[in-house]
């Protein structure tokens, strides 16, 4: 062999090797996409499960809201009721009554709570959708600002 064919096949080895370099990167790279592509997938699911459950949530309220104001409307009836028992003067009916209505008053009470509970979720869970549409960058730098909070 020549010197010239050499240095010829030396140039083409180095070539070569440039080349496989290169294409390892790529296949790294691709490889890289594929697992951020199975990352945004469970994203998109997680999104979806998050927002399946807002939904519920706001049914929840919904349902809550509709039972206390039918339990405000039995107060108000037996308020009513407590009134007419009190105009005949009637104390054991009248004391049942109190205590019925003491009885709505607490449980309207307990469900407005629940109510508040449930809205509180509600406002949590639609930050928590806020959050997981941030990009990582923009998501640290909110926890960061969180934490300092």
């Amino acid at each position: 062999m020549t010197t010239q064919n050499v240095s010829l096949v030396i140039m083409k080895a180095e070539e070569l090797a440039a080349l496989t370099s290169k294409m390892q990167q790529l296949e790294w790279r691709a490889a890289g996409y594929d697992r951020m592509k199975v990352v945004c997938d469970q994203q998109k699911g997680r999104i979806a499960e998050l927002e399946n459950r807002v939904a519920s949530a706001d049914e929840t309220s919904r349902q809550y809201w509709t039972i206390i104001q039918n339990e405000r409307a039995e107060v108000r009836q037996l308020k009513h009721e407590l009134e007419q028992a009190l105009s005949i003067d009637s104390t054991r009916e009248v004391v049942n009554l109190r205590i019925a209505a003491d009885t709505l008053e607490e449980r309207v009470e307990l469900q407005e709570q629940q109510l508040e509970a449930a809205d509180k979720r509600i406002k949590e869970l639609k930050a928590v959708l806020v959050l997981k549409g941030l990009p990582d960058g923009s998501l640290d730098n909110v926890l960061q600002l969180a934490r300092a909070a």
